[in-house]
């Protein structure tokens, strides 16, 4: 099955753990879906934030 088949264009996804391992895993697959992210890792030294649309 193609992501093409699994569309999150619109929705908002959040991930835990975003940095390694499996959150980032999912992070990725959310993203190549075109899913909205928030991504949130307790060890992220450098915050980041962009709002969603950009």
């Amino acid at each position: 099955m193609g992501l093409h088949m699994f569309n999150l264009k619109g929705k908002i996804a959040a991930v835990t753990g975003a940095r390694i391992g499996l959150g980032q895993g999912m992070a990725i697959g959310l993203a190549e879906a075109s899913a909205d992210m928030v991504l949130v890792d307790s060890s992220a030294s450098n915050v980041c934030i962009k709002p969603l649309n950009g």
